[in-house]
This record gives C-alpha cells, sequence and structure tokens, in this order.
C-alpha cells in the first residue's frame, strides 16, 4: 500500500465526516421542529412516506458487495478502510432519508426535512417540475417539497375550509 492511497483515504474520512455532520444536523433540527410543536400541544394527524426504501436498499447491497470484494481483493487493510468510509456515508444517507421522506402533518403546521410551515401562512403551492413543488409562504420564503407532500398538504387544507 502506498502513500497515495492513505492520502486518498484520509482525504475520503473528512469528506464523509463532514457530510455525516451536515446530514446529522439537519436530521436533529428535524426532530427538534418535531418535538417543539408536541410540546407546544401540537397533535399528530397524519405523517405520509414519501419515497420507498429503494434506494437504501441498494446502497445496503453495494455495502454488502463492497465488504465480500474486500476479504477477496486488492490490500485487505485498505479495503476495509475503503469499506468503513462507505458504511458511514450510507448511515449520514439514512439520517437524510428519515428528515426527507416523510412528511408530518400537524393540527396548524406541518414538518418536512428542515422545515415547519403553518397552514393559515401557505400563500400559494406551485408545481416546478414532475418531482417537485414550491410552498411559498405570506412572509416571501420558498420551501421545495415533492409533489407528494404537495398533495398531502393541498388535501389537508382542503378539508379545514
Amino acid at each position: 500500500m502506498n502513500l497515495n492511497n492513505w492520502i486518498m483515504i484520509g482525504l475520503s474520512i473528512v469528506i464523509g465526516a463532514f457530510l455525516t455532520f451536515v446530514r446529522y444536523k439537519d436530521y436533529k433540527k428535524h426532530q427538534t421542529l418535531k418535538t417543539q410543536l408536541e410540546s407546544e400541544g401540537e397533535k399528530l394527524v397524519s405523517s405520509v412516506k414519501m419515497r420507498p426504501n429503494k434506494a437504501l436498499y441498494g446502497l445496503l447491497a453495494a455495502l454488502g458487495v463492497f465488504m465480500g470484494i474486500a476479504y477477496f481483493v486488492g490490500d485487505f487493510y485498505e479495503n476495509i478502510a475503503l469499506t468503513l468510509i462507505l458504511a458511514v456515508l450510507i448511515g449520514s444517507e439514512w439520517l437524510n432519508y428519515q428528515a426527507t421522506s416523510f412528511l408530518y402533518l400537524y393540527e396548524r403546521h406541518f414538518v418536512y426535512n428542515t422545515s415547519s410551515i403553518r397552514y393559515k401562512s401557505i400563500k400559494a403551492i406551485t408545481p416546478k417540475n414532475k418531482r417537485a413543488s414550491t410552498v411559498t409562504t405570506l412572509s416571501g420564503e420558498s420551501t421545495l417539497i415533492p409533489v407528494e407532500a404537495a398533495n398531502a398538504i393541498t388535501e389537508k387544507t382542503a378539508k379545514k375550509k
């Protein structure tokens, strides 16, 4: 194993740690928003799962294949280091999945990713493309959400009227 490989592994660890930190920070903010609403007396009406687990299962399968290859091909320690980096990155993607794949509908708010928006403050929900819509609030803030979330929010606000 040469020095260049260890430098690349070191850089991969730094990048992986940064990505994990960002994903964890977003996940904690997501959880804090939910906890804050519940402590204020908001009741969770429903939650909507928007994406299937296919991508996450694909990443786990890739990790399994890579771990299998690590034992038979090339330098063992180098492959184990790369496998551990891949495992950390998959863990950070799992945190991202938890925050971005569920829409939580409360009585007066909805929570998606790191956003909590009151239904009354929604000015418009406009489609951006086939898979995403933009929620614009009365204060002018815009939040990008999946079409499934936009449909659930529209349905919830229509029931209230």
